[in-house]
């Protein structure tokens, strides 16, 4: 509308006319047409000022350029909690909603690729096989001679390692020592190590301290016997009669079945000849290097295989507890810690590339948030659930960076002298916990879509049936865990001393939960 002594509209852009009061409606506030809406005040001179709502003209300058180019910057971030008055628009919300959704799916297909890029199928197949040659199959030699599995005494223990002829008996040439089914490379010398206790470690009854004068306790630290012994009759086994630490070997704590043992003892490395090292073997056996105060006695060596670039460290463990005998137990780790060798393997690598450069958008998305709410947002469960994806996706990189160094100076070590042990244990435990880690992160990283999907109400009826029963189901579990653990004691104490399912309570509450699956076997 125009006032009959207005003669030329001038723009509203009068700082202050603008604090001034209207008495009218807000031109701030939407037409009911869209239209513009004018807004006509007389000054001191008679004269109107005319301005349009809600655009107005600015001069354009170096900082209205450097605030377009923020906002340009800051709409990268845009999130459902970082948009203001999102709720008044929704087809604003859906529209952010998807927008982080395609973010995010291409963030787990990115993390996909690199999980199983480090596995394959054949990775079974190549555990089973050394399986099967070291464990189930019965070592060759004169008599009866038992699988590793089948050991029980002192003399099932020794027995041969080597292999060095070709099915139809003729002998490898000098090249093809060391492999195992003549395809995996063992990768320096296997290490015999052996963990001892001291004698008079446990206390015999008055009543027998006349008749039985040595005591060995089982395997504890405290107890643990550091001092030479024996007398070889040669120099071949020389080194095995005398204690080292833990931190001389760089070795670390291992479990057996009975007991954890600790990263030092008794060391010998066997020769990479078969007559050497039975001959090595032979002199351990004559001067009686297994005795009452053995405990265990660990194999630890690893083989690569070259055909398909894995690794595999094998740890052959015969424990002899306190009460006799001899129990045997294994442990197969097969990774791949050479991890760029083919096309695939590389593609893999601008993978991980997207992963870090992915980790760093939502780390500056999650710390626009918690600036914006402060501790109120630790309050929700999927923003904590953000934070556990970023923190550990940020492990998982440095230690890919980490594997990557010390592989190659292990092996560059390993190349300059084969005659040594080639310790890969303390990298195979790590890059396992990584796998196991990367697998979790993937569990999560699934479940977070839940959080892009939950505008539609079909995608939150799980969520919403959880939350109103989860009082219900709480006290339930209370009340159930009380009868099960209940039942879980009384399996342990009745069955414990016959029963291998019931040997410990832990192991009995996991039999339990294999009953109540249907997992059991009557015989």
């Amino acid at each position: 509308m125009r006032s009959k002594n207005d003669t030329s509209p001038t723009s509203y852009a009068n700082q202050a006319f603008e604090d001034e009061p209207t008495g009218g409606k807000l031109s701030s506030d939407p037409s009911p047409m869209g239209s513009d809406i004018f807004i006509v005040k007389p000054n001191k001179g008679n004269r109107n000022r005319l301005h349009t709502e809600p655009f107005q003209l600015e001069p354009v300058t170096r900082r209205n350029i450097g605030r377009s180019i923020l906002r340009g910057v800051r709409s990268l971030w845009a999130t459902r909690q970082t948009e203001k008055d999102l709720g008044k628009n929704k087809d604003l919300y859906v529209k952010t909603t998807l927008r982080e959704l395609f973010i995010y799916l291409v963030f787990i297909v990115l993390l996909c690729i690199i999980t199983f890029g480090m596995t394959s199928t054949k990775t079974f197949y190549f555990t089973t096989a050394l399986r099967t040659i070291f464990t189930t199959q019965q070592a060759s030699g004169a008599g009866n001679q038992p699988a590793f599995d089948d050991i029980a005494t002192f003399e099932d223990f020794w027995t041969g390692l080597y292999t060095e002829k070709w099915y139809n008996g003729y002998n490898l040439t000098q090249d093809q020592y060391g492999y195992v089914l003549f395809e995996n490379k063992i990768l320096g010398l296997p290490r015999l190590r052996q963990l001892r206790v001291t004698n008079h470690s446990c206390t015999v009854d008055k009543k027998f301290q006349t008749t039985i004068e040595e005591c060995y306790a089982s395997y504890s630290s405290s107890k643990e016997d550091r001092s030479s012994y024996g007398t070889p009759a040669t120099n071949l086994t020389k080194d095995a009669w005398y204690y080292q630490t833990a931190s001389q070997l760089h070795g670390s704590s291992t479990n057996g079945l009975i007991s954890r043992y600790g990263g030092g003892g008794f060391v010998h490395d066997l020769s990479l000849t078969r007559d050497e090292a039975l001959e090595e073997l032979q002199n351990l056996y004559n001067n009686l290097w297994l005795d009452r105060g053995t405990r265990v006695v660990f194999l630890d060596f690893t083989v690569y295989n070259a055909n398909i670039n894995l690794f595999c460290q094998i740890e052959l463990i015969v424990e002899f507890p306190a009460s006799g005998g001899a129990v045997a137990s294994k442990s197969f780790s097969t990774v791949k810690l050479i991890r760029y060798v083919s096309s695939m393997d590389y593609f893999v690598l601008a993978c991980e590339i997207l992963f870090i450069i992915f980790t760093v958008y939502y780390t500056v998305e999650e710390v626009l948030e918690i600036m914006r709410f402060k501790l109120y947002y630790f309050k929700t469960i999927w923003n904590i659930l953000d934070v556990v994806i970023i923190l550990i996706s940020y492990i998982c990189i440095a230690f890919n960076i980490y594997r990557q160094v010390e592989v190659g100076q292990l092996l560059d070590e390993l190349l300059r002298d084969q005659n040594t042990f080639a310790d890969f244990a303390f990298l195979t435990y790590w890059q396992t916990q990584f796998n196991n880690i990367i697998a979790f992160t993937v569990f999560l990283a699934w479940i977070k879509i839940f959080k892009y999907v939950s505008f539609n109400k079909t995608m939150t009826q799980l969520s919403t049936t959880l939350s109103r029963c989860a009082k219900d189901v709480l006290g339930f579990s209370v009340m159930f865990m009380i009868v099960f653990l209940a039942y879980a004691q009384l399996g342990y104490l009745l069955f414990g001393t016959m029963v291998e399912d019931y040997k410990s309570f832990a192991i009995s509450i996991f039999t339990l939960f294999r009953i109540i699956l249907g997992d059991f076997d009557f015989e």
